[in-house]
């Protein structure tokens, strides 16, 4: 199944037809009870046309929604094997990747993704989500991976609709920041990640590595997490962690979980599983947990 969906505000009447198409589509799903299959879609950011995928969780009535965010450079499907499990539990799912990335138009830069996640939250705040896929705009979480969880943190702080927070394996960007500027074998490693992605392989348009570097050091404060950890104490927080990633475990995440305990967040949960970065051998335990967690933290709107 595709439908490809452009939402142009200032284009009142194209608009109009894309909420009709949507509904439709949705209530051709309820009268025939068919099961949810994964929706190809775009969405405008700025003037660029993002490529993402809809996994509808349930056509019969209003559903929790989760934003999903890959870890760089993206890809063309959910992170995780995400997308469908969630959908096969009921719950909502959009997948997209960001200006730059695969598909989606534009230039890939941390400002833009997270300028990008906003269009997402209000993608899903159009009628034609809301009304045609039954998407409960009161119960919004977003889950990021990698470098996407660190997008999830900072992006959900500019939008109170996102009340949960998920994240598997978040960097903390403003401490990599740092190390950009005090270990040379860290920017190294970055540098030739970001060399290898953003040249013909497809996979990123960018300003290039050191650009990009140059951005988040920048950004250093804007993106670390302990710093923005007052921020976050009002959302529903789970934090995922595998105990074989112990950089990112250590210099990272346990930092960020206990400054959100100082700031005495209001519900942070963290789960540890015996993996690594990739989460390869637990893929349907990390499923299970995010699935309880999100349904024992959303109370749907009928």
């Amino acid at each position: 199944m595709k439908v490809i969906v452009k939402i142009r505000s200032i284009i009142f009447l194209f608009s109009v037809i894309l909420i009709s198409i949507l509904t439709f589509q949705g209530c051709t799903n309820k009268q025939t009870n068919e099961k949810p299959k994964p929706i190809n879609l775009t969405f405008e950011s700025h003037g660029s046309t993002l490529q993402g995928v809809f996994y509808p969780g349930n056509f019969n009535q209003p559903s929790s929604t989760v934003i999903l965010l890959h870890g760089y450079p993206g890809g063309r499907t959910a992170p995780l094997g995400l997308g469908a499990k969630l959908m096969n539990a009921g719950i909502n799912a959009l997948f997209f990747n960001c200006r730059g990335v695969y598909d989606s138009e534009g230039i890939f830069t941390v400002r833009n993704y997270l300028q990008d996640v906003t269009a997402a939250v209000n993608f899903l705040h159009s009628t034609a989500m809301t009304d045609g896929f039954g998407v409960d705009t009161t119960n919004l979480s977003i889950l990021g991976w990698s470098f996407g969880g660190s997008m999830a943190f900072i992006g959900s702080i500019d939008n109170p609709s996102l009340k949960n927070v998920i994240t598997v394996e978040a960097g903390d960007f403003g401490h990599i920041a740092r190390e950009f500027q005090t270990d040379e074998k860290t920017l190294k490693v970055y540098k030739h990640i970001l060399s290898k992605t953003m040249s013909d392989s497809g996979q990123v348009k960018g300003l290039g590595p050191d650009d990009t570097i140059d951005e988040i050091i920048q950004m250093e404060k804007q993106l670390d997490l302990v710093l923005n950890a007052e921020h976050l104490a009002n959302k529903n927080i789970l934090i995922i962690a595998g105990w074989k990633d112990e950089g990112t475990l250590e210099n990272q995440i346990l930092p960020l979980f206990r400054a959100l305990q100082k700031h005495k967040a209001k519900n942070v949960e963290i789960e540890m599983f015996n993996d690594g970065h990739r989460f390869k051998n637990v893929r349907e335990e990390l499923a299970d947990v995010i699935i309880e967690w999100i349904k024992k933290n959303t109370v749907i709107t009928q």
